[in-house]
């Protein structure tokens, strides 16, 4: 896998922002669904978001971080994540980097 410049990464975090996303797991087995099924039916709504390089995302909530982080290891290029206030933050997978927050507007 290729590493991807910060501004790539950002491109990709902001697309997350606009559209939320693909997927959110709901259980510990890894089932994965729509945004809007998860929260309409399962009351989930994610955390936690990870991003793979072609731009598919993978929401959890953090019961469920384990094994949304290990459905693709080895393919995601950004985690965020939401601190207790709601806001959202961004580093590079795997990086040292501080994290960066998002800003909205």
């Amino acid at each position: 896998m290729r590493t991807l410049a910060l501004s790539d990464l950002k491109t990709l975090v902001d697309q997350v922002m606009i559209e939320g996303p693909t997927r959110v797991v709901i259980d510990m087995s890894g089932e994965a669904i729509a945004p809007v099924r998860a929260l309409e039916y399962h009351r989930e709504q994610p955390d936690i978001i990870y991003i793979r390089e072609d731009g598919w995302s993978l929401g959890t909530p953090h019961a469920f971080d384990a094994v949304a982080h290990n459905m693709w290891v080895d393919k995601w290029v950004v985690r965020m994540s939401r601190d207790g206030v709601g806001n959202w933050w961004w580093r590079r997978f795997g990086g040292d980097e501080p994290l960066t927050e998002i800003k909205n507007g």
